[in-house]
């Protein structure tokens, strides 16, 4: 058996209308693949770098080429996903097992084989060393950037979005955690991040006031039917993160989640995460939605409070 730590970078569509949405919906289109291979003991044995030539965004969005340092001159030069694939799998081995840096990578190379109607079963054992290095390490209940997981271990970071760099600093990490207890343990934690993501999206907004009038990012394409549906009202799940529900006409069902970030230029970016919904999201969704409606309630009593005080004086 052997153990691939997997890292991915893709391409976007330049525009929300240019977005694939069938046979899923393809958010991100994979440009290049990062891959270290580790034995049984854990223990680096190889390492592969694969470029990849899209073939439904072929112009490289301009934020993603700043950000990978990516070029489509070196793209030009790259074989197309289903080859590059084939080969990333055969170079993986029978039976490998997953390990990647935070909940995206898996449901990106899933929708990328979907489109190619490729058997995807082969991605089934995954492990997310993000949500390990939490339960051993940091032990706060949260996600971690890779960077600041490299400082918190006293590891030195390879240059980050670069897919192979990102790999390799997740195996550093992953020198400092216990994988096998983390893999077998991995079952037993209720962690929103292990649950499968359908597609994720990105949202750019030039401030909170376009933000609160746009509202794209609750709009979506059901991926059953193709229908437009909207998400109900956010419930504020933690520091800048934000969930909601979404139902659509043809009877699916879908978990939300928003992770809000302003930038110094004022602007706001809003990721969104769409899953399925399950008994446990939805568990997940009514006790956010409680502790939500407490904390309202204290505030507004507060408020209360506050006037009440004030009128006296």
């Amino acid at each position: 058996m052997n153990y691939i730590v997997l890292d991915l970078e893709w391409n976007q569509a330049v525009s929300q209308s240019l977005v694939k949405t069938s046979p899923v919906h393809l958010s991100g289109e994979i440009i290049e693949i990062g891959a270290v291979k580790l034995n049984d003991r854990f223990e680096k044995t190889d390492e592969l770098r694969l470029y990849v030539k899209p073939a439904f965004y072929k112009k490289l969005h301009w934020s993603v080429s700043k950000l990978t340092k990516i070029t489509a001159e070196v793209l030009s030069h790259a074989p197309y996903f289903e080859s590059a694939c084939k080969q990333f799998f055969d170079w993986c081995g029978a039976d490998p097992v997953f390990i990647t840096w935070g909940p995206d990578d898996i449901p990106m190379l899933r929708n990328n084989m979907l489109m190619y109607e490729m058997d995807v079963s082969v991605l089934d054992k995954a492990y997310d060393a993000q949500v390990i290095y939490d339960l051993q390490i940091a032990k706060e209940g949260r996600q971690h950037g890779l960077s600041e997981a490299m400082t918190a271990v006293g590891e030195i970071e390879l240059d980050a979005h670069d897919a192979l760099n990102d790999a390799l600093n997740t195996v550093a990490i992953c020198r400092h955690l216990d994988l096998k207890k983390g893999i077998d343990e991995y079952p037993k934690i209720f962690n929103i991040d292990n649950f499968p993501v359908l597609f994720t999206d990105n949202y750019k907004y030039a401030n909170f006031a376009r933000l609160n009038k746009n509202q794209s990012h609750m709009k979506m394409i059901c991926p059953a039917c193709q229908s437009e549906i909207k998400s109900g009202d956010w419930i504020i799940s933690g520091n800048n993160r934000k969930i909601s529900l979404a139902k659509c006409a043809c009877g699916k069902k879908y978990f939300l989640r928003f992770k809000l970030k302003k930038h110094t230029d004022d602007s706001i970016s809003v990721l969104r995460l769409v899953y399925d919904l399950n008994d446990e999201l939805l568990r997940y969704y009514n006790e956010k939605n409680e502790k939500y409606i407490e904390r309202l309630e204290k505030y507004r009593r507060k408020l209360k409070k506050a006037k009440e005080n004030k009128t006296e004086e």
